[in-house]
């Protein structure tokens, strides 16, 4: 599903800001909808893969990716980390940890999303990949080179195919 960029917006801004769950939920919803993040990289996100000083995420593995992302993004994830995360416990720490430390699970992510889309008024199922597909749409429609899109979300060259379609682009 797609969702358009207001109704993106009405989620990301759901959350409680002044309650602890609502401002961890606010950075996992600016991470997965506004910097475009797959559920997986998430999940296992450490604290020093997230660079403040120039509002981006590194990530290693298969291939290296940096993720810039914008003000909204950066201050949701300085209030999560200064505000509610505070006790990081050494290098390695994941960014959002579950319950007894453990990294999210894909369901706890899935459940966040579908409880802000329900509380933004969008009762059409939302799903973590229907944010970053929707980011990825709007980016097209907006003009940003495709292959910027692509490696901003780390998106196979056989994939892209999808995002034009729906976006009414031309590969």
């Amino acid at each position: 599903m797609i969702l358009t960029k207001e109704e993106r917006l009405r989620i990301l801004d759901a959350p409680d800001r002044q309650s602890h769950a609502g401002i961890r939920d606010r950075a996992i919803l600016e991470l997965l909808g506004g910097a475009g993040l797959k559920v997986r990289e998430l999940a296992a996100l450490r604290i020093e893969n997230v660079d403040l000083q120039i509002s981006c995420i590194l990530l290693s593995g298969g291939a290296q990716r940096m993720i810039p992302f914008g003000s909204r993004t950066r201050e949701s994830l300085m209030k999560y980390l200064f505000d509610v995360r505070g006790d990081v416990q050494g290098p390695g720490s994941l960014l959002f940890p579950g319950r007894g430390g453990e990294q999210l699970t894909r369901q706890a992510v899935w459940k966040i999303v579908r409880k802000y889309a329900l509380s933004a008024g969008i009762d059409r199922g939302v799903s973590p990949e229907d944010l970053r597909t929707s980011l990825a749409v709007s980016l097209l429609r907006g003009g940003t080179d495709p292959a910027a899109v692509q490696s901003l979300l780390g998106i196979r060259r056989a994939s892209m195919q999808k995002y034009y379609d729906i976006a009414g682009c031309r590969d």
